[in-house]
């Protein structure tokens, strides 16, 4: 899926605003090592996050009665392999989510300069009762942004709750933006993608997937993030290659 608009909010150098238009210049150079340096840093900050609660994680395991083997084993799975079914369900569910708060970071750390920044902001929801805010990972300007390392999802729940946040930001006044960087191959995962792209067009926004989402950040800011992370996979850091296994993962 690579669905996305083909305007972009464009920082515009002499006016100093974000526009529709051309792309920004690359950043300076002594920005640009500066931003490698703070990659890696959210890289290895994430990394020893990961492991120490992997590790607590494993540890508690060991003291689990897995009270539900009898239910686990009329699946198929014997009561003997449920401890390491278990693990590793825990194991992915903590790197996936430190996955996406890694990326997170590292596109702010990308978009913070840009005139008109502002990080995590909390908006009333009005257009329901539930929940009472929607948060906007950041913001520019007039553009509200959601960032997604991934959404797999098949849960049409979760579309209704994509769209109630779309109309809430574009009641507040801002253009919705969305930036999801690696996309499942699910079937059902790429229909609800599709019709959450549809939402961010019909509401006036801009939805960037994959390779999309990669070049606006460097479009907008000036910054390659994905050459960044690149660079440092081939530096054996390992940060890029792994985050795209755990994408095809599910």
């Amino acid at each position: 899926m690579s669905a996305h608009h083909n305007q972009h909010p464009i920082r515009d150098i002499q006016s100093n605003k974000l526009t529709d238009g051309a792309c920004a210049p690359p950043a300076k150079a002594g920005r640009q090592k500066s931003i490698v340096s703070a990659i890696r840093g959210i890289a290895a900050k994430y990394a020893k996050k990961c492991k120490k609660k992997i590790a607590e994680a494993l540890e508690q395991a060991k003291s689990k009665t897995h009270s539900h083997a009898s239910i686990m084993s009329l699946l198929g799975i014997p009561r003997t392999d449920l401890p390491v079914f278990d693990s590793i369900h825990q194991v992915l569910r903590i790197v996936f989510r430190n996955a996406g708060s890694m990326i997170e970071d590292m596109v702010k750390e990308c978009l913070q300069d840009l005139p008109g920044y502002n990080s995590t902001t909390r908006l009333p929801n009005l257009i329901g009762n539930r929940p009472a805010y929607h948060e906007v990972d950041c913001t520019i300007g007039q553009f509200a942004y959601e960032i997604k390392w991934r959404d797999a999802t098949t849960d049409g729940d979760h579309v209704t709750k994509e769209i109630e946040r779309i109309k809430n930001f574009k009641a507040h006044g801002y253009t919705p933006v969305r930036l999801m960087f690696f996309a499942s191959d699910n079937k059902n995962s790429k229909s609800i993608q599709a019709r959450i792209a549809r939402e961010y067009h019909n509401a006036g926004g801009q939805y960037y997937c994959e390779q999309a989402a990669w070049d606006h950040i460097r479009e907008v800011s000036g910054h390659d993030l994905q050459k960044i992370l690149e660079d440092i996979d081939r530096g054996n850091d390992n940060v890029f290659s792994y985050l795209k296994e755990l994408a095809e993962q599910g």
